[in-house]
């Protein structure tokens, strides 16, 4: 894989991706100023951005509107503009005499990695302010699957019912209560960090190269339902046999 694109990445996530992002921010002055190998291929896709009747993106902007212009950024007019000239440069004498499909979308996706990595040194504020609101529509979702929410109201429901239940509850003994056991609570706490921490990582990285729309949303939310679900499980044991403590 390094000797063919030129990195060790695992997943899809490449210039085509970042360039869908970024290729929101630019206008008339990002383009000039961007170095000259990057500039025509900025301008035409500057231009068919314009056909649409799509703005710029700016700090004040509504980002849902820019999340939604990515699909088409990604395939109808960054990838599309690259790859012509990736075949244009694949016709030249110098060209290398391999497979010329391969050859053409791994050069592509270089065109478009080095224009996103331009632009987002010329305007590094604006790139921080994408991965912002990416990350906070991310965390908002979190409220829209069932998956997420039934369990979510339920255990919200029910450590107050749980705590108070707990109170009233009379010591049956003179014994005191048991310990609980710290396989039980180590095992939900690892369960925990691993939800919270592979959800965190994976909206990092889409946010980073993307925006999390449903498809790659939903496999973020992997570990969740679980964690959720096993702690809702782990009070009620608890609360309906307290001499387990």
């Amino acid at each position: 894989r390094l000797a063919t694109v030129g990195n060790f990445g695992l997943v899809s996530f490449g210039g085509s991706n970042l360039a869908a992002s970024v290729v929101n921010f630019l206008d008339p002055q990002l383009v000039e100023e961007l170095p000259t190998e990057s500039r025509d291929l900025a301008r035409r896709i500057l231009r068919q951005r314009r056909q649409r009747g799509w703005q710029p993106m700016r700090l004040d902007s509504d980002p849902i509107e820019h999340f939604r212009q990515g699909s088409d950024n990604l395939f109808r007019i960054a990838r599309n503009i690259a790859k012509q000239e990736s075949r244009r440069a694949a016709r030249q004498p110098a060209a290398p005499p391999i497979d010329a499909e391969i050859n053409i979308n791994v050069d592509l996706d270089r065109r478009l990695t080095r224009l996103a990595v331009e632009i987002i040194r010329l305007r590094p504020v604006l790139y921080a302010n994408w991965i912002r609101h990416s990350v906070v529509y991310g965390l908002r979702q979190l409220m829209d699957y069932a998956w997420i929410v039934g369990p979510a109201l339920l255990l919200v429901v029910s450590l107050p019912v749980a705590w108070y239940r707990r109170r009233a509850t009379p010591v049956a003994s003179d014994e005191p209560p048991a310990e609980p056991e710290a396989t039980s609570d180590t095992a939900m706490a690892m369960l925990l960090i691993l939800a919270a921490g592979y959800f965190g990582a994976y909206l990092l990285l889409v946010s980073t190269t993307f925006f999390p729309f449903d498809r790659y949303f939903v496999s973020m939310t992997l570990f969740i339902p679980s964690a959720l679900t096993a702690t809702l499980f782990e009070v009620w044991s608890r609360t309906l046999h307290p001499e387990r403590g």
